[in-house]
């Protein structure tokens, strides 16, 4: 039986039916009616039921309901029954791929940036031979930026395949994930370059501790969650000081913590910064994101047994206040749980 829902707020959740059929659906006034089909011209029962849900519309040729009204306006009402779940479903939906469109804009941005910051925006009105002379001749001048810029768009879209793919696992409902074991240490670096330009332009200088070990997780899961974690510190983190990248292995946890002076979490909004929500100082300077930057990191890692870590004002002596605004010694990173470790 083919279905069309609509909502309580008269928007259209979910439809089977082609443009074709908009016609019989509008001029439909009954709840069961048999009817011959303009389009394939054999017989029909269809209705239309309404409810402080919302509406459904069916269309069958199914034997039995033909055959019963009282069939008929069971299935209907099982489908109208669904509405409220359907729509939170596509709701669900919507939300995953604004943070994916969110996300991808972000990173396509970077790349923007790199390019201009290579060669002048100006010669795209410039003819063919123009641009490819401009571009070979700021190549040849600084053959060693140009590689660098290369490499950062290089690793800016190797983030954008990962978010897809991260973004189909998350669709999956029960995704397929492929554990190996990784240089924990190594892959964090591998993700920090590609934000060490704007860590620079700040002045801020990020440190890595040593370690040698090696964790068992899903890759991609990992480096979304840690391209995140560093381009929340690359925003919000006080400039002209430092970021310590620490590994701490306590037998049964395994901690990456970034540690840095960055804008105070106020105690309203720490408990809404895994929901969809930025915080009050961030917003206030203009610096903040669409609010589903954290949100989504907890959620992925929680899919390989992980978990995010957060904690704020670890040592209050190092709390600043400059130009009104208060900064603290805050920690952010992940917590691995139970993750083999293996050489």
């Amino acid at each position: 039986m083919k279905t069309r829902l609509v909502g309580s707020a008269n928007q259209e959740v979910f439809n089977e039916f082609t443009s074709d059929c908009n016609e019989c659906i509008e001029n439909c006034k009954s709840v069961s009616i048999k009817v011959i089909c303009p389009l394939f011209t054999d017989t029909r029962r269809i209705g239309k039921l309404k409810g402080h849900l919302g509406e459904v519309f069916c269309c069958t040729t199914k034997k039995g309901l033909l055959i019963s009204t009282k069939a008929f306006k069971k299935e209907q009402k099982l489908r109208l029954t669904s509405l409220s779940e359907v729509e939170k479903f596509k709701e669900q939906i919507n939300l995953d791929a604004k943070k994916l469109i969110h996300n991808l804009t972000k990173t396509n941005g970077h790349n923007i940036q790199e390019l201009y910051a290579l060669v002048p925006q100006e010669i795209i009105t410039q003819s063919i031979h123009q641009q490819l002379t401009t571009i070979r001749d700021t190549i040849v001048s600084d053959p060693m930026e140009a590689a660098k810029t290369f490499l950062r768009i290089a690793k800016n879209n190797a983030a954008m395949k990962t978010e897809f793919s991260v973004f189909n696992k998350l669709l999956s409902g029960s995704p397929t994930l492929h554990r190996k074991s990784h240089p924990i240490r190594k892959v964090t670096l591998n993700i920090y370059h590609g934000f060490s330009q704007k860590f620079a332009e700040k002045n801020i200088q990020v440190k890595f501790d040593p370690c040698e070990d090696y964790l068992y997780f899903d890759y991609e899961m990992v480096h979304v969650a840690l391209y995140h974690l560093f381009d929340n510190a690359s925003k919000y983190c006080l400039p002209n000081t430092k970021i310590i990248v620490r590994f701490d292995d306590s037998g049964s946890t395994f901690d990456v913590v970034l540690s840095m002076i960055s804008l105070r979490v106020e105690e309203e909004d720490k408990v809404r910064l895994l929901e969809k929500y930025s915080g009050r100082i961030a917003k206030k300077l203009g610096i903040a994101g669409d609010g589903i930057g954290l949100g989504r990191v907890a959620k992925i890692l929680s899919l390989d047994n992980a978990k995010l870590f957060l904690d704020y004002q670890v040592e209050k002596h190092l709390s600043t206040k400059i130009k009104g605004i208060w900064y603290d010694n805050n920690h952010f990173g992940i917590t691995f749980k139970n993750h083999r470790k293996s050489p």
